[in-house]
């Protein structure tokens, strides 16, 4: 007699439900999730209100500063404070994907793109240069991530 195996569906960030994210939060806590870091059922339907009003990136984000902030918090009070969790780029894809899979030479050229984004003024080799940056994380995340099926 077989034994009916589970087919595991890998899915990346762009394609992210709530119920994803749900799941994401919980293995980012893992075993230190406990049920107060639960609101009673009222997740999922906080995380869907977050994903129409931000990208998956900035949440997903959010969810690994609120988890490096070291206390343990619920997704409600994420929601409630997300201001504060959310980051403050607009490179949020690379940030996340260099984040979680990078090696140190991608995490340099993303901190080498986050100074230029951070300049008041940047000058046109400063746009041209991060223009390159951007081009080059983009091919780092498909070469040693899409490519190879790593997905969350």
């Amino acid at each position: 007699m077989k034994i009916a195996q589970q087919k595991v569906v890998r899915k990346f960030p762009e394609n992210f439900t709530s119920r994803d994210l749900l799941s994401y939060w919980l293995k980012l806590w893992g075993t230190e999730a406990s049920y107060s870091s639960f609101g009673g059922g009222k997740e999922l339907s906080v995380l869907k209100s977050l994903l129409e009003s931000y990208d998956v990136y900035t949440i997903l984000l959010a969810m690994v500063k609120a988890k490096k902030k070291g206390s343990q918090i619920s997704i409600l009070t994420l929601a409630d404070y997300f201001d504060e969790f959310a980051p403050d780029t607009k490179f949020t894809k690379l940030s996340f994907y260099i984040g979680e899979y990078g090696d140190e030479k991608a995490k340099k050229i993303l901190n080498e793109l986050i100074i230029i984004e951070y300049k008041w003024l940047p000058s046109a080799s400063d746009r041209q240069k991060a223009k390159e940056l951007v081009e080059q994380l983009e091919t780092w995340i498909e070469i040693h991530v899409k490519s190879k099926s790593v997905a969350i």
